[in-house]
């Protein structure tokens, strides 16, 4: 009777070389040692989960420690945080006493263009394929109509 037996092991329980040897010693025993890897789709996937944690912590970091003050009126000028000022808001205050408030937009960042061109990219490519399309309709001189349906 050929009994096969299939035994699975966590790469956490063993070193690879150390089992092969102990199963090619053992007679009758045929071996086969595979180790799975991580296939690229999840690794990115991971590596891309965690890059947006850091950046999210970073962020309610930069948010929770508030805008920007330089106080001009002060000898040497005073540049600190401020709880009370939006995040990415900058409070000038001039040495004559006015007051100046600022707010700037967050920078695009990597992730943010290459997203922005791969939506670029699949709405030019469908612009030009439809007008491709009409052109080749239109090629022998016949009228395009459209019509509304009822309902």
């Amino acid at each position: 009777m050929d009994d096969e037996m299939k035994l699975a092991l966590q790469p956490a329980d063993f070193n690879r070389n150390e089992v092969g040897e102990v199963l090619e010693a053992t007679e009758g025993v045929e071996a086969e040692v595979s180790v799975e890897n991580l296939d690229p789709i999840t690794g990115a996937i991971i590596i891309g989960g965690a890059l947006a944690l850091g950046k999210f912590l970073v962020s309610l970091f930069e948010r929770v420690r508030g805008g920007t003050v330089i106080d001009m009126t002060q000898s040497p000028p005073e540049v600190r945080r401020d709880h009370d000022l939006n995040y990415l808001f900058f409070m000038i205050i001039a040495k004559d006493g006015s007051v100046t408030v600022n707010g700037k937009d967050e920078p695009k960042e990597g992730l943010e263009r290459m997203i922005e061109g791969v939506l670029k990219l699949a709405t030019d490519a469908t612009v030009e394929t439809a007008k491709a399309a009409i052109a080749a309709v239109t090629k022998d001189d016949s009228k395009i109509s459209t019509t509304q349906s009822k309902g």
